[in-house]
């Protein structure tokens, strides 16, 4: 009975959060030195950027005008300490107030949700400047808002927990709670912060391998984490260090990374930089939305001098110096971005490597020739290791190919037009079709695909990835995928791409291009070209495919318009063709202007073990592994622990959090205990398997009751196959 008054009591009372404004994400004693970075660069550059957004920040909404420009304009009086850009904040305040979609269940989520946010930062960033009447009128609506979106979420919301709209949805509702001086319900803000978790567990994975990739494809990382997730994480953890979205899973550390990852810097029109490679929504426009400057914030410590290595080739100095200045985006570049560490290419950082492989999240397998400008190669083949869950399409085992300034193989869009009754984005996956793509009767599923032997890339960007379905997306019973790439100068070629499928049922194979890419088909040496810029082709190789069966080309509608150097797209070109058994390989060369393609050659039977051969590189296709043909090839792979040891946790003292590591040899069971200084349990941290290589975990200085740990000395005891290791950790206060 007592615990459930203390319930009760707990679930009823109402808060005030005492200290004064800003405080989501400085006090008032930082500003001081927020003005003063304006004395140098890049920061003076990105307070243009700013400046020119809370003038001119545009939108499809009109309201949605009032809401980039409020915060901007508020963010700008911090900087300035001018009233003018305060009143004009108060300005756009006004009118999101007066338009009827102020606390109101009846309107579109994700307007709510952007009003709620808006209104509630240029309220703490505006609060001195503005009257105490209007400010005490601002600080009470915040609550009402605050609780439709977090009881309500309103129209259209797509209620999936893995879903960017319940990410945005309780990340604005807190924000809205945070940022007001009114008393609220405590278990208010208790319900947002642990939706937030819940989505970053349900859209990323809980697993410590995951590498962050977002379930709905990359275009739903920046719109979701750069607006809300990634701002709300930040003002909560300056609320209650002990709830802190960095510590709850490594998921939300990578999160920020994945658009540097394969981000390529090609022009996208109006001398912007930003396309990449998407599954789900095929939006390869990349705008950052604040993520370029939240990754500083949030990704793990030996990722950040990649990160402004890569940042200043895109949005910065280097590259089209728009310092990640859509919708509010640059307020986070000049708050988090990092001008006291030394830059590194990434592709010299073992840990930014290390999140090419992505064995535990979704399922995104990155094989990237450089970071340098728009001749970087990006491939990636998506597993969709957890299937469907929020807003995605059928892509599992399908890839991607983008670089050298052209998108040679892109997805079909999202919803909008339709083929045959079906959605048109169904018909144009990169992979096995049991019937034509456009058929009358085409059906999807979700199922997940699952990785098959252990995936390689090497410190070149090459690699292999084998992967399986039992029915993959569009149908196809029992399709196993290798998917290799390679780098290497022994091809003779800039790039080369293996693709070979088994299956019962594959009767299509099929490859699709954005309508800019011309292909050109020779049927009788069962060869496709893709024209692509500058000079560049692709050739596909047909090296085995069964009977006398059809290679063809065409033009199909796109699900949704693909923006691509100023235009927008809505077709795009594909070739597909047939095998009788529904086996096929398929070697992909890409050489630049006036160079030959160098002709495959294929030993061996398919199924089997065949060997493929391009000038001097060779591999052999194995049920579970790719063998190269050279030991030099082999010598160049990342070497596999050897022993099981604990390599300890970082940050060390650490304060909220820390994250373990440990290396295994081989996948084996693993369990992870936290204990006191006399050898007292404190935290079950881990129980299970774990795969071979490095396993890492985050704990975020709670212990089995959720309660915060005290300071002093603690132990992490990891035990695998009744080997235990031990290490001491300081948690300092």
């Amino acid at each position: 009975m007592r615990r459930m008054i203390l319930m009760f009591l707990c679930v009823m009372s109402s808060f005030v959060w005492g200290q004064g404004h800003p405080r989501l994400f400085f006090t008032a004693d930082d500003v001081e030195m927020l003005r003063q970075k304006m004395d140098s660069e890049p920061f003076k550059s990105i307070a243009k950027q700013i400046e020119h957004q809370a003038e001119n920040a545009t939108s499809g909404n009109d309201l949605y005008l009032h809401d980039h420009r409020m915060t901007n304009c508020g963010f700008m009086y911090v900087l300035t300490g001018d009233t003018l850009w305060a009143q004009k904040a108060r300005d756009h305040v006004e009118v999101i107030l007066a338009s009827g979609e102020w606390a109101n269940a009846g309107i579109k989520g994700l307007a709510s949700y952007m009003h709620g946010k808006s209104v509630a930062i240029a309220y703490d960033f505006c609060y001195d400047a503005w009257p105490e009447d209007f400010r005490a009128r601002i600080s009470e609506k915040l609550i009402p808002h605050a609780n439709v979106i977090i009881d309500d979420g309103g129209t259209q919301q797509n209620r999936n927990d893995a879903s960017n709209w319940q990410g945005n949805r309780f990340s604005a509702g807190g924000l809205c709670l945070l940022a007001s001086d009114h008393s609220f319900a405590s278990d208010r803000l208790d319900k947002a912060y642990n939706k937030v978790v819940l989505y970053c567990a349900e859209n990323m994975g809980e697993d410590p391998q995951s590498r962050g990739w977002n379930i709905e494809g990359i275009g739903y990382t920046t719109y979701p984490f750069g607006n809300f997730i990634g701002p709300f994480g930040i003002a909560m953890a300056r609320f209650d260090s002990t709830r802190d979205l960095r510590y709850e899973y490594n998921s939300v550390r990578w999160l920020p990374w994945t658009i540097y990852a394969n981000g390529c810097r090609i022009e996208n029109g109006g001398g912007k930089y930003g396309v990449h490679p998407d599954f789900g929504d095929d939006n390869a426009g990349l705008g950052g939305e604040g993520v370029f400057g939240l990754a500083f914030y949030y990704c793990f410590d030996e990722l950040l001098p990649g990160l402004k290595y890569w940042y200043d080739r895109m949005v910065g100095e280097k590259g089209d110096e728009t310092f990640d200045s859509s919708r509010d985006g640059a307020i986070y570049s000049y708050l988090y971005y990092r001008d006291d560490i030394n830059e590194q290419d990434p592709m010299g950082i073992p840990m930014w490597q290390k999140g090419f492989i992505d064995t535990a999240g979704n399922g995104y397998i990155t094989f990237r020739n450089q970071y340098k400008d728009s001749t970087d190669l990006v491939a990636q083949m998506y597993i969709k290791l957890r299937g469907n869950k929020g807003h995605s399409g059928p892509d599992a085992l399908s890839f991607r190919i983008l670089g050298l300034d052209t998108p040679w193989a892109v997805g079909g869009g999202r919803y909008g037009p339709k083929i045959n009754g079906h959605h048109a984005y169904w018909s144009s996956m990169n992979t096995l079709y049991p019937t034509d793509p456009e058929a009358r009767d085409l059906k999807v599923n979700g199922n997940s695909g699952r990785i098959v032997g252990k995936p390689v890339v090497k410190p070149d960007g090459s690699g292999y990835v084998i992967a399986d379905m039992r029915q993959n997306n569009v149908g196809v019973m029992g399709q196993k995928r290798w998917f290799v790439a390679e780098y290497g100068e022994t091809t003779g070629c800039t790039a080369v791409y293996v693709i070979a499928d088994v299956s019962a049922t594959g009767t299509y194979w099929q490859q699709v291009t954005l309508e800019t890419q011309r292909i050109d088909i020779d049927e009788s040496a069962k060869t496709f070209t893709i024209n692509g810029a500058h000079g560049y082709t692709l050739k596909g190789w047909l090296v085995y495919q069964k009977g006398p069966h059809y290679l063809t080309s065409g033009k199909r509608i796109r699900g949704s318009n693909y923006g691509y150097k100023d235009i927008y797209y809505d077709e795009n070109n594909y070739v597909h063709l047939g095998s009788d058994d529904g086996n096929y390989i398929i070697v992909l060369t890409i050489v630049p202007h006036g160079k030959d393609h160098p002709k495959p050659v294929l030993s061996g039977s398919w199924p089997g073990e065949p060997e493929i051969q391009v000038n001097d590189w060779k591999i052999q296709l194995m049920d579970e592994r790719v063998e190269y043909g050279t030991q030099s090839d082999v010598s160049h792979f990342d070497s596999q622990p050897d022993k099981f040891r604990l390599l300890g946790n970082y940050p060390n003292p650490f304060n909220p959090a820390t994250t373990i590591e440990c290396s295994l040899p081989t996948a084996s069971n693993l369990k992870i205990t936290i204990l006191n200084a006399c050898g007292q349990v404190v935290r079950h941290l881990y129980q299970g398997k774990a795969d071979a290589g490095i396993f890492s975990i985050p704990w975020n200085g709670r212990n089995d009751l959720g309660m915060s740990i005290s300071s002093g000395l603690y132990i992490v005891k990891a035990t695998s196959e009744n080997q235990v290791r031990t290490q001491k950790m300081l948690y300092l206060k």
